[in-house]
């Protein structure tokens, strides 16, 4: 019955990220910071970090803070998901995979389906281990059932549609 009040360093992240949606991004890394000084393992404040970087167009430390975010707190689909997305936005030229982007995506499906396993419902998710596995050519069978999975928690988004004709 009782409800636990957060922690010094939640109540933190939690104003942070709420300053971080409102673009209010100075104010944010304020208290994201002061988070991170209470709990330097708390994966949704290293999530928020991450995310703020990426507005400042600074994609090294982003891709840092997602990564440390995924090794603190494995629970988080949202810090699995930020993290594939990065990755699978690095180095698009557009041309045909290397070996090297071939295994950037691989860690992307990875981590979409981790996000996945988190959180079935965000359909987003399923859509990035689309994007992953046509980028690799692997996986393909799977990801389609996947896919028709992300169809019946929003059945009416065209994207997924789009994303099986692919």
């Amino acid at each position: 019955l009782g409800a636990v009040p957060p922690s010094e360093a939640e109540a933190s992240y939690y104003l942070g990220d709420l300053l971080l949606h409102t673009q209010r991004l100075e104010d944010a890394e304020k208290h994201v910071k002061q988070s991170l000084e209470s709990n330097p393992n708390l994966g949704s404040a290293l999530a928020s970090m991450g995310t703020l970087r990426l507005h400042q167009k600074q994609r090294s430390e982003a891709r840092d803070y997602f990564q440390k975010g995924v090794a603190a707190d494995s629970s988080n689909y949202l810090v699995h998901y930020q993290y594939a997305h990065l990755l699978s936005d690095d180095g698009n030229e557009g041309s045909a995979p290397s070996s090297s982007s071939r295994e950037r995506f691989r860690a992307v499906q990875s981590e979409a389906k981790k996000a996945i396993e988190l959180a079935p419902w965000f359909v987003e998710s399923y859509r990035l281990l689309a994007y992953a596995a046509n980028m690799t050519g692997e996986e393909l069978p799977a990801t389609v059932t996947q896919l028709k999975k992300a169809q019946g928690y929003a059945p009416g988004r065209q994207d997924l549609r789009l994303d099986l004709a692919r």
